[in-house]
């Protein structure tokens, strides 16, 4: 039997561009720590097994993470966008799209009745992503206030984000292994003063 809802589904390019601008628009909630790596080496991925970045529509969401939400990236995709089933197959995409699983899909042309599962950016994707900004956690705020170390981090991401950052979706779990371990080896060692700051706010005596 014919499916007259799945035949009335629009394709995003036939959106109204107000809705087209709002569903390029994502967000990546994770630490701190982890937001710094990705403006430094301008590389984003998930552990799911086909290595798509995932991304919320909703900076407050709280959903997909795995480490202590801290940071919410801003990202923009200027590429070829497709509104697809809800259920994710890891199957994989073409490289350098933007994937929108779909809880319910729009009644018209606009926002109206669409609601967003989860958004993934293919692996293998090169070009059209951008880290455009970010936003504390109110935790992570007061965290800056009492900790060196979270404030270090703070200005860090800011210097690494001042621009912008093109982020890319390595294709392999090879390029994946090679980045992180080339992250290891560029992580610096603590300065002194690093040190002090930090035996202070625990207590200890230098």
């Amino acid at each position: 039997m014919l499916d007259i809802g799945k035949k009335r589904r629009v394709r995003f390019t036939q959106l109204d561009e107000e809705a087209k601008q709002r569903l390029r628009t994502l967000y990546h909630l994770t630490s701190a720590q982890a937001a710094l790596s990705i403006a430094r080496t301008g590389y984003l991925w998930s552990n799911d097994p086909d290595g798509c970045a995932n991304f919320s529509l909703n900076r407050d969401l709280k959903l997909h993470y795995t480490t202590t939400p801290e940071v919410a990236l801003t990202f923009k995709f200027h590429g070829e966008v497709h509104l697809r089933e809800r259920e994710v197959d890891f199957a994989g995409y073409a490289p350098n799209t933007l994937n929108l699983h779909l809880k319910s899909w729009p009644t018209l042309y606009g926002l109206e009745g669409l609601r967003v599962a989860i958004a993934r950016v293919a692996a293998g994707t090169t070009m059209h992503l951008e880290c455009v900004d970010f936003k504390l956690t109110p935790e992570f705020i007061w965290k800056c206030r009492s900790d060196p170390n979270a404030e270090l981090l703070l200005r860090r991401l800011r210097r690494q984000l001042a621009l912008g950052r093109t982020v890319k979706v390595p294709g392999t779990p090879q390029e994946r292994q090679a980045i992180e371990a080339q992250t290891l080896e560029e992580k610096p060692d603590p300065s002194w003063v690093q040190k002090v700051l930090a035996r202070l706010t625990s207590g200890a005596t230098v």
